[in-house]
This record gives structure tokens, C-alpha cells and sequence, in this order.
């Protein structure tokens, strides 16, 4: 071993803090991805339509949740970024819990804003620490297992929601203390976030390490302790072209997912007629096997391509990723019955995990340590605004376009078409900007 590479953590201890983080990213996505499962329920309950439903699905959250992404991104760069997650965490937990008592439209709306105020502070703080715990050449992995944390979460809501609102149907929980009398769906929204009080505690044996000053090409006058948003707007335009492909594409990418993912549960539930119990069911063992292979494979795919000379091995995995999502999330909706609908589905789910890692550990590469935590809030404040209307997208073509609500798959798939083509292309013309920026 070298002596820079002595320098660096101990290998155990840092992929422990890479477990607690991605521990901490699933226990996000379940109380964001409740919703998905929960809608048809709550859309009786609270008497609203698709529209209204679309609005929870994406900028009632997504919103939020991007634009507070930025100043925690700042702070992240400058402060402990351990009890940055610790304060965000008890946040998002404590207003997912106020999403089960809201009792009408706009209660729940206001609630997801600060689901997503809470989860802001996380992806930019813990990507940055993982940045500090682990070299270049181990990062994309490292990032790709925190970012698996997604595909848990997903399947844990919907295997956990699923099981409770089946409990909670069959057993009659419908009393809760303080709160009285509630429905099935706010009992779920109020037992998760209680659950999720864990991740505060979990934050506590994760160290803050020591931040490394890591000089990159043409950018010796951001070596600083504490760059000035001059300084971060002068890295931006340095790197204008790059993150203007990277980002568009990834956010087109991103508003296919979202677009897909969201109405997922409501397309099983209308064009096949299943339960909510037996869908959390078929989509959380989805998400386990799809979604978690995806995300592994694709940083340990970044890893393989990189021992072989080539450099940009994250880029291209997204690109590869981006390509390979969109036969089966046209074909999915189209399937003939259930089981065969969901393993196309599953196809789907494996791709879109595949270059979600790799694609933020791309932007890791190309920016110094000091402003990791804000540019990693600026990509995701990129994709996520279109990623998030994502739903609407769907709400509106299913509404206006379609005009048959039985008809959600077809605008799924058309969405998919438009939107993957869109990200295919955009990311690939990042390549070349991707290549002189890591270019020695």
C-alpha cells in the first residue's frame, strides 16, 4: 500500500458508512414511494381526480425536494454534513407522519413539500462524503451502492405498504393515538414515518472525515477552503457544455422514470384489476431483484470498463442505461396479462437503475472537493424538475390525449418513446465535453 492510499479511511470502515447511508437513502425513497402505491385510496378518501393525484405524485415533492437541494448543497460543502443528514432525516419523518393525519387535498400537499424539504438534504451530503471516503478509481461503485438504496426503498414501500394496508384492512386499525379515527392509508403514512426515526440514529456512528483537496484540470484557483458562488459560477461555465448535455439528458431520463414508475401501481390496478395488497407485492420483489442487480451492475460495469483504459466508463454506462430502458417500458403496457406485464416491467426497473450511480459519479469525477455537495444539488435540481413532472406528463396525456383512464400504459409508453430517445441523445454529445475535462 502507498502512502497516499493509507491516507484514505480504512476500506471496512467506509463501506460500513456506504451501508448506513444507503440505509438511510431507502428509508427516503419508502416514504416518497408510498404514495405511488397509496394513491387510488387516497384519491377516493380525499375526493380528487388523476390531475390533483398527479401533483402529489411529482412538484408537490420534486419541487421542494430540488430546490432546497442548492443552500444544503452549500452548507454541505462547508459544515458537517453528518448532522446535516441527521436534521434532514428527523424532518422528512416527522412530516411523513403529517401526511397520515392531512385531511384534505392541500394538507397533503403542504405535507409532501416538507417530506421534501427534509430529503433535500441528503443525496448532496452523502455523496460528498462518500467522495471523502473513497478514491476515484472505487467511487463509481461506492455510489452505486448508496444509490441502490433506491431500489430497496422502492421495494420495501411496496412490500411493507402493501402488507400494511392489507393488516391494517383485515385487522381494523382504525384508531391511532392523538390523531382517532383514520383511514387504512394514513395509518400506513403515520407507522412508516415513526420507523424512519431510525435513520437519525443510525447517523450517529458515521464520522465526519477529512475533506481532500483534489486539484483537477484548469482549476487550481478552486482549491479553497470555502469557494464564493463567484467561484462556483465560474466552475459551472468552465464546465457549461459538459453538465448542459449530462444534465439535460439525465433529466429527460429522469422524467421517463418518473413518468413510468409513478402510475405503475395505478396501471396494474386498472387495466388488470389487482389489489393493492398483491401489487405492493409483485412490485417490491421487483424492485429487490431488478432494481438492486441494476444498480450493481451498473457501477461494477463502470469499474470493469475502466481497468480496461477507458476513462469515461461512467458516461458511457449512462448512455447505455438510457438506451436499454426504452423496448421494455413501450412493451410493458402492452402485455397481454399480468405476470408477463410485470417482467417487462422488471426489465424496465433494471435499467433505469443501471446508470443512476454511475451518472452522479460522472459529475463527482469532474469537480473539485469543495464544491462536490452544491453541484451535486445543481444536477439534482436538473433532473429532478422535469423527473418530477414526469407524472403529470402522464396524468395530462391520459387525460387530454387518451381520454380513457383505462388507457395510463398507453401514455406510459408514449412517454417512454419521446423521453428516452430525447436522454439517448443528449447524453451522448456529452461525451466528448466529458473527455477533455478528465483528459491529464
Amino acid at each position: 500500500m502507498t502512502a497516499q492510499e493509507e491516507k484514505w479511511p480504512s476500506p471496512a470502515y467506509a463501506w460500513c458508512v456506504v451501508v448506513v447511508l444507503n440505509f438511510a437513502y431507502a428509508f427516503s425513497v419508502i416514504d416518497r414511494t408510498l404514495m405511488d402505491l397509496l394513491i387510488v385510496p387516497i384519491e377516493k378518501s380525499l375526493s380528487f381526480g388523476d390531475s390533483q393525484a398527479g401533483w402529489l405524485l411529482g412538484p408537490a415533492f420534486g419541487l421542494f425536494y430540488t430546490l432546497f437541494g442548492i443552500p444544503l448543497g452549500r452548507v454541505s460543502d462547508r459544515y458537517s454534513r453528518r448532522w446535516i443528514i441527521t436534521s434532514g432525516a428527523s424532518l422528512w419523518c416527522v412530516m411523513t407522519m403529517l401526511s397520515g393525519a392531512a385531511a384534505n387535498f392541500w394538507q397533503l400537499f403542504f405535507a409532501r413539500m416538507g417530506v421534501g424539504v427534509g430529503e433535500a438534504s441528503l443525496n448532496p451530503a452523502a455523496l460528498s462524503l462518500i467522495s471523502d471516503y473513497f478514491p476515484p478509481e472505487r467511487r463509481a461503485l461506492a455510489a452505486s451502492a448508496y444509490v441502490n438504496g433506491s431500489s430497496i426503498g422502492s421495494a420495501m414501500a411496496f412490500l411493507v405498504g402493501g402488507a400494511l394496508v392489507t393488516f391494517v384492512g383485515v385487522h381494523g386499525v382504525d384508531r391511532l393515538p392523538v390523531l382517532g379515527a383514520v383511514a387504512p392509508w394514513q395509518a400506513v403514512f403515520v407507522l412508516v414515518g415513526a420507523c424512519g426515526l431510525a435513520v437519525a440514529l443510525a447517523m450517529l456512528i458515521v464520522k465526519e472525515p477529512a475533506r481532500r483537496i483534489e486539484i483537477l484540470k484548469d482549476e487550481k484557483a478552486l482549491a479553497l477552503e470555502r469557494p464564493s458562488w463567484r467561484e462556483l459560477g465560474r466552475f459551472l461555465k468552465l464546465r457549461r457544455t459538459l453538465f448542459l448535455y449530462h444534465f439535460g439528458g439525465f433529466g429527460a431520463f429522469s422524467l421517463l422514470a418518473y413518468a413510468l414508475l409513478k402510475w405503475t401501481p395505478t396501471f396494474f390496478s386498472r387495466r388488470f384489476g389487482l389489489p393493492i395488497g398483491e401489487i405492493g407485492h409483485s412490485l417490491g420483489f421487483l424492485f429487490l431483484i431488478f432494481g438492486t442487480s441494476g444498480s450493481m451492475a451498473g457501477g461494477l460495469a463502470a469499474g470493469w470498463l475502466r481497468r480496461r483504459n477507458r476513462p469515461d466508463a461512467t458516461l458511457r454506462i449512462v448512455i447505455y442505461g438510457v438506451i436499454g430502458v426504452v423496448p421494455p417500458a413501450i412493451l410493458a403496457a402492452f402485455m397481454p396479462t399480468a405476470n408477463l406485464s410485470l417482467l417487462f416491467f422488471g426489465v424496465t426497473i433494471f435499467f433505469i437503475a443501471f446508470p443512476s450511480g454511475v451518472s452522479v459519479a460522472a459529475v463527482q469525477e469532474v469537480t473539485p472537493n469543495r464544491l462536490r455537495a452544491q453541484v451535486t444539488a445543481i444536477y439534482y435540481l436538473a433532473i429532478n424538475i422535469p423527473g418530477y413532472m414526469g407524472p403529470l406528463v402522464t396524468a395530462l396525456l391520459t387525460q387530454y390525449v387518451f381520454k380513457d383512464p383505462s388507457k395510463v400504459g398507453w401514455s406510459i409508453s408514449l412517454a417512454s418513446l419521446i423521453f428516452g430517445s430525447l436522454a439517448a441523445l443528449l447524453v451522448s454529445r456529452a461525451l466528448k465535453p466529458f473527455n477533455a475535462a478528465i483528459k491529464p
